[in-house]
């Protein structure tokens, strides 16, 4: 049985202003075997997430999304999320400057007591073991770009 925590809620978000979320949620949703949860997606007014998950135990989840009979008219569309971040173009944040690789031994030092520490107040710690840490630097040196 899964508990509030386990982590790996559902969290609904209302906005506060066009496009803007709430920084805490409206209501949050423990995952529970066999159920399905169900929101209406208003494109710039409706935001969820999906806590970490804290425990020790594998969380399965199917996710979806059902499209109504029409699409959302253009200025709602535009309102998205992702529309939003491609339309602001970076214009909020520091220019992007690509990562200089060459720094970046092949066989990292293990994190120090100190960051293990203060990354353990946010993470599971399980992420923070060495044998974690390669497999999600592989992961990452795999899947992106």
């Amino acid at each position: 049985e899964w508990t509030k925590e386990d982590g790996g809620a559902l969290e609904l978000y209302p906005s506060v202003s066009d496009g803007t979320p709430a920084l805490i949620p409206t209501k949050t949703v423990v995952p529970i075997f066999n159920t399905m949860a169900m929101f209406r997606v208003v494109p710039g007014y409706s935001f969820h997430a999906v806590q970490e998950v804290y425990a020790d135990k594998p969380r399965m989840s199917l996710q979806g999304w059902f499209h109504g009979p029409k699409p959302p008219e253009p200025e709602a569309a535009g309102k998205a999320t992702v529309n939003q971040l491609l339309a602001s173009n970076g214009s909020d944040s520091e220019p992007f400057t690509p990562l200089d690789t060459s720094q970046i031994s092949e066989k990292p030092e293990p994190l120090p007591s100190a960051d293990i520490d203060a990354l353990g107040k946010y993470l599971n710690p399980v992420y923070l073991k060495p044998d974690a840490v390669a497999q999600i630097r592989s992961k990452f040196e795999e899947e992106s770009s």
